[in-house]
């Protein structure tokens, strides 16, 4: 009874030690790993002025969703059920997504969080981008300027900061 004692406390520490270790050895999966294990659906955007932020919900009519495969295709749902192809690329450190659909051109967006469970890309913008449209100077942003033109009661005059996301979920 003695030897079968001092052979299963090594036995057991052993296994305990062999099973912490894999779990610490397990590598987090790489950004194209979380882009292309599931489906994104776009559910809500942020606003964020110089930090101050406000999150709405995307109504089911206008939501868009990615399957994105790993050979850099995807597959764009519309937000009326129809689908069309589009292409895909991490770039920058997988700091920045690159879509382009159909017959658009490609777009560049910054990669603000990608989880199992969310995707946020959006754009920043800074106060130079932010000069540019309010003086409508050569080369000002248009998508920055639907955003301040939606946005009138912002003093853009004192705004330092812009960013924009689309938070989408897996479907």
């Amino acid at each position: 009874m003695k030897t079968f004692r001092y052979l299963l406390l090594p036995t057991l520490l052993a296994v305990a030690v062999s099973c912490k270790k894999d779990k610490e050895d397990a590598p987090a999966p790489s950004k194209t790993a979380l882009l292309t294990a599931v489906t994104w659906k776009g559910n809500s955007t942020t606003l964020a002025v110089d930090a101050q932020s406000n999150t709405a919900a995307i109504g089911s009519s206008n939501q868009i969703g990615y399957k994105f495969n790993t050979d850099g295709k995807s597959v764009v749902t519309y937000s009326d059920g129809s689908t069309g192809p589009g292409t895909w690329l991490l770039q920058n450190n997988d700091s920045e997504l690159v879509l382009k659909d159909g017959s658009s051109a490609a777009q560049t967006r910054k990669v603000f969080e990608l989880t199992g469970q969310k995707l946020s890309i959006g754009r920043s913008f800074d106060k130079a981008a932010i000069q540019k449209v309010l003086t409508s100077a050569s080369g000002a942003d248009f998508e920055l300027a639907l955003i301040m033109a939606g946005s009138s009661s912002v003093n853009w005059q004192n705004v330092n900061t812009v960013q924009y996301q689309i938070n989408y979920t897996p479907k």
